[in-house]
């Protein structure tokens, strides 16, 4: 094998073995080759360039296995930072953390509506202020209030000028990946516990807020559904009515077992239960979102690659 296919696996193995490092916080080497599968040199070797370059560090703490002692690994939180902007209609949101998901700083850089370029303008200038802090990715959380027209950016490559989306936008201004998600998509994919996640059954979840937002999963897999599917089906006022067309719906496209509400009240929800008895329908409690910006925040430190 060339060099460039070398280098191309130790690459894979160090992300392989940063993502089980981020994963568990805390993991000492014999555990990192027990879930990674590699051998315990190429871990030590790995990790020994992790240490030297500053993005791992021994925690202290130490895991006895086997009556022998070995300390533990976790990520040094100073490495670098994760920012996250949660954009509304009405106001801009910054939070920074560090790589162990500890906040920075927390701030409103914005209480009014901010579009476009100016939009774009005045994230570029945020993440500058803080070159410090080392930002390694960034995340954009959506309000549903946020439309697709207000993220539209005016971007000038030096030899054209074209009209690209703002994720796109920063990460090519900014060469720091980007990454965007709706708070209402988020909070559908954080909602459920570790218990649900792992239930193998036909399912639908369903969120309804400004707007109404629906997953399927089949097979364990999720089913992409066409941007406008549920817009097509309500109307702007989802009265218990519409929502239950929309179940039903669903049960007819697709051999559902259970359905994940969220969003919904009490009421409403025993209302949707009492006309849908032939399918099983699941309250679930969904984050506040004040909570939303550190699981973002984790989500993109996950997602980073370190090589």
């Amino acid at each position: 094998m060339g060099k460039s296919g070398l280098k191309d696996i130790k690459n894979q193995n160090t992300n392989l073995i940063m993502q089980q490092i981020m994963q568990a916080r805390s993991i000492s080497r014999i555990e990192l080759a027990q879930e990674t599968g590699l051998s315990p040199s190429t871990v030590s070797s790995i990790v020994g360039d992790l240490l030297d370059k500053g993005i791992i560090v021994e925690t202290g703490m130490q895991t006895v296995e086997k009556g022998r002692s070995r300390k533990d690994l976790s990520i040094a939180a100073d490495f670098g930072s994760v920012a996250i902007f949660e954009i509304s209609r009405r106001s801009v949101f910054f939070c920074l953390f560090d790589m162990c998901l500890d906040t920075l700083e927390s701030t409103c850089i914005t209480k009014q509506r901010v579009t476009g370029n100016d939009l774009f303008e005045l994230l570029v200038e945020t993440v500058s202020s803080y070159a410090d802090h080392n930002i390694l990715g960034i995340g954009l959380l959506l309000h549903d209030d946020v439309q697709p027209s207000d993220l539209n950016t005016i971007y000038d490559t030096g030899y054209a000028s074209a009209t690209i989306s703002l994720e796109n936008a920063l990460s090519s201004q900014l060469h720091i990946p980007v990454s965007e998600e709706t708070c209402s998509s988020f909070t559908i994919t954080n909602a459920l516990n570790e218990e649900t996640l792992h239930e193998n059954v036909n399912c639908a979840h369903v969120m309804v807020g400004e707007k109404v937002f629906t997953t399927i999963t089949i097979d364990g897999q999720k089913v992409p559904l066409r941007s406008e599917f549920c817009k097509e089906l309500l109307s702007e006022n989802t009265s218990t009515k519409e929502v239950n067309q929309l179940l039903n719906t669903l049960c007819t496209m697709f051999d559902i077992e259970k359905i994940f509400m969220m969003g919904t009240d009490f009421q409403f929800y025993q209302k949707l239960k009492l006309q849908n008895k032939h399918v099983e329908l699941i309250q679930v409690h969904t984050e506040d979102t004040d909570t939303l910006s550190p699981l973002m925040a984790e989500k993109v430190r996950n997602e980073l690659l370190f090589v």
